[in-house]
């Protein structure tokens, strides 16, 4: 009846030594992507935001100092998922997926090597998007792209501590628009 709180653990630094997720304990019929109503799985390749956005919680439960998968291990993951699954559709799943390009880029490349022919989508902010980066997310299956946004409203994302402006937000939309991604806000 007494509540005891252990002291907090540093993150883990490797996230490719943890398992594969074992979606097999889970009922995937339940699980469907807004927008396109396909069976999906999470796929969650990056933890830990530097970000300081008042509102939200990713520095408690991951950390500010970013971490990720290799490219190769979220192919595996992947991979394992579509072959044991049969799911083709997936959210990567994280605060901010573009923040390292290198890796995007490198995972991109893996995903149109290898033929997969899936379908995804992901998270950003407008700050770390650009025409090239667009068109390569893209070219490897992104079809839609979740921008935090969060307002319109200068004040209101100083407030915040976004560290975003209005600009960079049109500039963004407009630029994954122009590549053929979905967006949303």
């Amino acid at each position: 009846g007494t509540l005891v709180k252990t002291p907090d653990r540093e993150f883990m630094k490797d996230l490719d030594v943890l398992p594969l997720p074992d979606w097999s304990l889970a009922d995937l019929t339940h699980y469907r992507l807004p927008f396109s109503n396909a069976p999906f799985v999470l796929v969650n390749p990056i933890r830990g935001c530097p970000y300081r956005c008042t509102f939200c919680n990713a520095s408690v439960l991951y950390g500010r100092t970013p971490r990720h998968h290799s490219a190769q291990r979220v192919m595996e993951e992947i991979k394992n998922d579509i072959r044991s699954f049969g799911i083709t559709d997936f959210l990567f799943w994280t605060e901010e997926f573009i923040l390292d390009k290198e890796f995007v880029t490198e995972l991109c490349r893996l995903i149109i090597a290898e033929d997969l022919h899936i379908r995804w989508t992901c998270n950003s902010r407008v700050d770390a998007i650009d025409d090239d980066i667009v068109k390569t997310v893209r070219a490897a299956g992104c079809w839609n792209m979740a921008l935090g946004i969060e307002s319109g409203n200068a004040e209101v994302l100083r407030s915040i501590k976004k560290d975003i402006t209005l600009d960079q937000t049109i500039k963004a939309v407009t630029s994954a628009k122009k590549a053929g991604l979905q967006v949303t806000g």
